[in-house]
């Protein structure tokens, strides 16, 4: 009885150890499909902004008033991104034809795989209203989309 002890704990052993060394694949695997789900909701707004801004023209309703939800009640998003995502203007006078915004993701996503996934991430900081390229805790998934008429 003392030899089946014995074994059946070393299984349980090299089971636990499989299991903690696979870990970190799982997760980074998982984080990348998260990840690029996120990635596609951040194109849709970003084509949505560039088509509303192309279409209606630069003038004709104040960028600070363009919300997601504009884009939605204008049928250039087919469906909502969901409330994780907010748009925050940078350059928001188009008299010089050009408009800038952040499409900010609300929501926690792990910095190093969000880094890989997406070229150019920035990381917006909600305490001083901030965007920054490196990483801290609190700061958020942000994406620049840079509009030229």
């Amino acid at each position: 009885m003392k030899i089946l002890d014995l074994n059946f704990l070393s299984i349980l052993v090299i089971i636990s150890s499989i299991i903690l060394a696979l870990y970190p694949l799982i997760y980074t695997w998982i984080s990348g499909i998260e990840i690029s789900k996120i990635l596609k909701r951040f194109e849709s707004v970003e084509f949505a902004l560039r088509h509303f801004f192309y279409t209606e023209g630069f003038g004709l309703i104040p960028t600070s008033s363009i919300k997601i939800s504009t884009l939605v009640d204008r049928y250039y998003l087919k469906e909502s991104p969901g409330r994780d995502f907010s748009l925050l203007w940078i350059d928001s006078d188009p008299s010089d034809g050009n408009v800038k915004a952040a499409i900010i993701y609300l929501g926690k996503v792990d910095p190093v795989v969000a880094a890989e996934k997406i070229q150019s991430v920035y990381w917006y900081d909600p305490r001083d209203g901030g965007i920054y390229m490196d990483y801290r805790d609190e700061r958020k998934m942000t994406v620049i989309v840079e509009v030229t008429g």
